[in-house]
C-alpha cells in the first residue's frame, strides 16, 4: 500500500447524577497530537472472517442491530470494519477498553466521544467508501475526513453543476480522462471533509463555498468564502492525498482540521491496526 506524498508511509424529566468525569491514562500516540493529526486506514476485504467474528462484541448493542440490518455482506463488512476501527483507534490514546466507547450524536447526526469519557479532548471523524475506512483523530480541533473512490461518479458534470462554484468547475474544463477524474475527486473530498468538520453534513450547502487547490503544491488547499459567510479561509489547514494500493481503482483522501491561529499540525497516514 502507497499514499502517494504522505508525510508518512505509514431530555427527560427524571433525575440523573451527573457522570464522573473520565480519568483514563492517555498514551504516547495522544502526546503527539500536540503537533499531529492521525489518519487511519483500513481495507475491509482484506480482513478474513475468522477475525471478523470476533468483531461484534467490540460493538454497542445499537451498532450491532445496525450491522444485522443491512441486505448485503460487503456493506455489513465494512460497516463492522469502519467501527470497531473507531473503537479500537480511539483506545490507543487513552487506556480505555475498546467496547466501551460510548457516543453522542450532535444536531446534524455526527458522532462525538460521550462528554463523560471525553476529559482528554479527542476529536475524530470516519469516512468510508468501496472496500477503505479513514478516520481521522485530533485533539481539541474540528476535523472531518472524506475518502471517495476515483471513477465512482458517472455524471461528472451534472453533479459538478450542482455542488461546485463557477471556479471550481472552470479548474475542471479541458481535462480529461484520470487527471479529469483525479481533480472532481479532490474538490468532492474537500468539500465532503469541511462539511463534516463543521459537524453540518450537506446542511451546509457545498456550492456556497470555495475550494482552491495550490497550484505548486497538489495536496494542499485553502477555503475561499465572502464576507457573508459564517466562517473563516485563514481558520482552516486542508489536506489531499492521493491512495494507491496496487490494484485500481485509486482513492483520494481529504482531511479538514481548524486551526484558527494555532500552527498547522502534520498529517500523519498509517494503516490501523485492527484486532
Amino acid at each position: 500500500m502507497r499514499f502517494r506524498g504522505s508525510g508518512d508511509p505509514r431530555a427527560g424529566h427524571n433525575c440523573r447524577v451527573p457522570p464522573v468525569a473520565d480519568r483514563t491514562e492517555t498514551t504516547d500516540a495522544f502526546v503527539a497530537l500536540e503537533r499531529e493529526v492521525h489518519v487511519y486506514l483500513a481495507r475491509p476485504e482484506e480482513i478474513g472472517a475468522a477475525r471478523l467474528s470476533t468483531y461484534p462484541p467490540v460493538l454497542s448493542e445499537g451498532e450491532r442491530a445496525r450491522h444485522t440490518r443491512f441486505h448485503f455482506e460487503v456493506h455489513r463488512r465494512l460497516f463492522l470494519v469502519s467501527h470497531v476501527l473507531v473503537r479500537t483507534t480511539l483506545s490507543h490514546y487513552v487506556s480505555r477498553s475498546p467496547a466501551t466507547w460510548e457516543f453522542e450524536e450532535g444536531e446534524h447526526g455526527r458522532p462525538e466521544i460521550a462528554p463523560a469519557q471525553n476529559a482528554a479532548g479527542l476529536r475524530f471523524n470516519l469516512s468510508h467508501t468501496e472496500n477503505l475506512a479513514a478516520m481521522v483523530v485530533c485533539k481539541e480541533r474540528d476535523c472531518g475526513v472524506d475518502v471517495e473512490r476515483m471513477h465512482r461518479v458517472k455524471d461528472l458534470d451534472g453533479v459538478a453543476r450542482k455542488v461546485f462554484t463557477d471556479t471550481e468547475r472552470a479548474d475542471l474544463a479541458g481535462r480529461e480522462g484520470d487527471d479529469l477524474q483525479g481533480r472532481f475527486t479532490d474538490y468532492w473530498t474537500l468539500k465532503e471533509a469541511y462539511m463534516k468538520a463543521r459537524g453540518k453534513g450537506f446542511q451546509l450547502p457545498p456550492e456556497t463555498f470555495e475550494m482552491q487547490i495550490d497550484p505548486t503544491h497538489a495536496e494542499r488547499a485553502r477555503l475561499v468564502v465572502d464576507d457573508e459567510f459564517d466562517d473563516r479561509g485563514a481558520d482552516w489547514q486542508f489536506e489531499l492525498r492521493a491512495l494507491e494500493f496496487g490494484d485500481a481503482p485509486d482513492y483520494r483522501l481529504g482531511v479538514a482540521v481548524r486551526n484558527a491561529s494555532a500552527p498547522e499540525r502534520e498529517l500523519v497516514i498509517r494503516s490501523a491496526e485492527l484486532p
